[in-house]
C-alpha cells in the first residue's frame, strides 16, 4: 500500500477578505482573469493593473510557446520544493 506524496509546502489559503470588484478590476475579469485571483489581489486595484499590464505580456508574448513556458514554471517550482 502506498501513501500520496506529501505536497512540499502548503497550498496558501486567503488572508485578506476578498476586494470588491470595481469597473477596472472588472475589465481584467472580462479579459480572462481568474475572478479569485482579483478578488484577492484587487485591494490596491491601480498597482494590481499596473502589474498585470507589466506581467501579460511576459507570460503570453515572447518567442515559446505558452506550454512551453509553463512547463518551465513547474519545473521551477518543483526544484525549489513548492506547490505550484
Amino acid at each position: 500500500m502506498t501513501t500520496a506524496p506529501q505536497l512540499a509546502c502548503a497550498v496558501p489559503t486567503p488572508r485578506l477578505p476578498q476586494s470588491p470588484i470595481t469597473p477596472e478590476l472588472q475589465s481584467l475579469i472580462d479579459k480572462g482573469v481568474d475572478p479569485r485571483w482579483v478578488r484577492q489581489l484587487g485591494h490596491a486595484p491601480e498597482a494590481f493593473i499596473a502589474w498585470t499590464k507589466f506581467y501579460w505580456p511576459l507570460v503570453l508574448g515572447g518567442n515559446l510557446e505558452l506550454p512551453v513556458k509553463e512547463a518551465a514554471r513547474l519545473r521551477i517550482a518543483a526544484l525549489n520544493g513548492c506547490h505550484y
